[in-house]
């Protein structure tokens, strides 16, 4: 049984298409994606020591693209990824991608 039958539902993706002037990330058209999100609160720091207050998780099938900076909305509510990390089973094969997210206003 893999991580496929846990993604049971739909999110938006807006991919990040580049940065504005202001340094400010521009997002593309949405598309949907099987997913897994669950609200959660936790603090995180960042390799350049910024605490940063996470507001939900995110699972997605590995081959699924995510990156820092794209967009996921849920729910009527808009979440910016913060860090994306590829888990794998105990073969060594990437079984699933996690992604941590914080409320945007």
């Amino acid at each position: 049984m893999g991580i496929a039958t846990y993604l049971n539902q739909t999110v938006t993706l807006l991919g990040k298409t580049s940065y504005d002037k202001y340094g400010k990330p521009v997002v593309g058209a949405g598309s949907s994606i099987p997913a897994r999100l669950q609200e959660t609160t936790r603090r995180i720091v960042t390799g350049k020591q910024q605490e940063l207050g996470i507001d939900a998780e995110l699972w997605v099938l590995p081959t699924q693209d995510l990156n820092v900076d794209d967009q996921i909305q849920y729910a009527s509510v808009t979440y910016k990824v913060v860090k994306v990390d590829t888990k794998r089973g105990f073969t060594g094969s990437a079984n699933h991608k996690k992604a941590l997210l914080i409320k945007t206003p």
